[in-house]
């Protein structure tokens, strides 16, 4: 490890440097199949093979496969890689009536048990990695191991790589990266190891010292434009991430308003970005008109930035220097108005 420190200013370029080059990648794996069979107490639904974090690119393969219960049995076959996490859900008339806990899927034959009056609970199922799940993994954890003591002793755990995964989903931070690196590199080089590298280098542009990214976005307009532009003259930006189903978030802007209205002229800004979904674009454009939000508004159709940014859950924001460098995350708007109270 080389003795020469960057400075400030050369560490946040750099993480700048890593959030612009986070580009679309394929990987290739050798691939074969499995086959889940499971029995549900239930005499009809859909049981639904889904994943265990929002973000699907870390699977190499598709997920939400759909299948039909019968007689309270049902299959899924598909293709794999490499032991792989996924949830259970059932759909009974078209709304999920069970979710189960995480459970691990490995090459040929798996057999599930599920019963959907235990929510959130890991099924019934056996195979090499679940043993290890239920064995030394939760031994490790319940005698307060840590992820990083787990990795370094099994390196070669896939256990392990899927804990990551969905710590990571959380946000970053810094043992994340000394995680990664305990992972054997058979398992940094899988797909799913490539996308959790990629996540983490983006969930560091949105930590605290970060250099906020610009994005490719459209503005209320729809004409594509490279936002947020933090402007110098403003002292703090806070740059919040919306969606038009989410009520929570539209709870918050008649709160945003009167400290937009107090502080605008004093040196602060909003710049609000929807991650509302192509078909949700006209109900954005009404909420802003509804709401009479009177800051910039711009759309990250999809969601596509936010899910390379690791933002998976909204209401989420960010507070800005004049320099662009993140001061604050998800700060509530009370505690907004008491930091611009302090600080403007």
């Amino acid at each position: 490890m080389s003795s020469f420190h960057l400075s400030g200013l050369h560490k946040q370029l750099s993480i700048l440097i890593v959030c612009i080059l986070l580009l679309q990648s394929s990987y290739a794996q050798e691939t074969t199949t499995f086959t889940l069979q499971g029995t549900i107490n239930v005499d009809k639904g859909n049981m639904v093979l889904m994943p265990v974090v929002p973000y699907e690119s870390y699977y190499p393969f598709k997920t939400n496969l759909e299948t039909q219960v019968v007689n309270g049995k049902f299959t899924f076959s598909d293709s794999i890689s490499y032991p792989t996490a996924y949830l259970l859900g059932l759909k009974v008339y078209g709304q999920v009536r069970y979710l189960s806990g995480i459970f691990f899927v490995n090459a040929g034959l798996n057999k599930v048990t599920c019963n959907r009056d235990s929510l959130r609970v890991t099924p019934e199922i056996v195979n090499k990695s679940m043993d290890e799940y239920r064995g030394r993994y939760f031994t490790a954890i319940r005698n307060k191991g840590t992820l990083l003591q787990y990795a370094r002793s099994y390196p070669d755990s896939y256990i392990a790589l899927w804990a990551l995964v969905s710590y990571v989903n959380f946000g970053y931070r810094p043992v994340y990266d000394t995680v990664y690196t305990a992972l054997a590199p058979e398992l940094r080089n899988t797909h799913t190891g490539k996308i959790i590298a990629q996540q983490i280098q983006a969930a560091k542009c949105t930590s605290v010292g970060g250099i906020f990214p610009q994005l490719q976005l459209s503005d209320i307009h729809n004409i594509p434009v490279v936002a947020p532009q933090v402007n110098k003259q403003n002292k703090y930006t806070l740059i919040d991430f919306w969606f038009s189903h989410c009520n929570p978030c539209i709870a918050q802007f008649s709160t945003f308003k009167n400290i937009y209205d107090t502080y605008r002229d004093k040196g602060f800004e909003i710049i609000g970005i929807s991650t509302d979904a192509t078909t949700d674009i006209e109900l954005w454009k009404e909420i802003v008109k509804q709401k009479e939000i009177n800051w910039p508004q711009y759309l990250d159709a999809d969601s596509k930035n936010a899910d390379r940014l690791s933002i998976n859950f909204t209401p989420a924001n960010f507070l800005l220097d004049q320099n662009g460098v993140i001061v604050r995350k998800n700060i509530e708007p009370m505690e907004l108005a008491e930091f611009l109270r302090k600080n403007i």
